[in-house]
């Protein structure tokens, strides 16, 4: 089973599995997903229309690795529950970030 986030080039993709319009925003941890693979599990009050979501959820994962919302960008998804951000900067600085999300040593 694959991790739900992983290194690139210029960073870190991250696969969100997103329940927009709930009653507050909040990362719910790792969950496994259809196909095999893991997701981060994210709880968006936003309702899903005009990007309102999307916003929510990038602004959510900046605050919450201590980045600029700049680094964080919405790369798959943008119409589904499913999306793959990328996460810019320096792998040594994020992967500590972001394992501390759902407070494990490895995804």
């Amino acid at each position: 089973m694959s991790g739900w986030f992983r290194r690139d080039e210029n960073g870190a993709l991250v696969t969100i599995h997103a329940r927009p319009n709930a009653k507050s925003t909040a990362v719910t941890g790792a969950m496994n997903v259809a196909g095999g693979g893991q997701a981060l599990g994210v709880r968006l009050a936003a309702k899903p229309v005009d990007g309102a979501a999307n916003k929510a959820l990038t602004d959510l994962i900046a605050r919450e690795l201590g980045l600029a919302k700049t680094t964080i960008r919405l790369v798959a998804g943008q119409n589904s529950r499913t999306k793959r951000l990328h996460v810019g900067g320096k792998w040594d600085d994020l992967e500590p970030r972001l394992n501390a999300l759902t407070g494990s040593l490895k995804p």
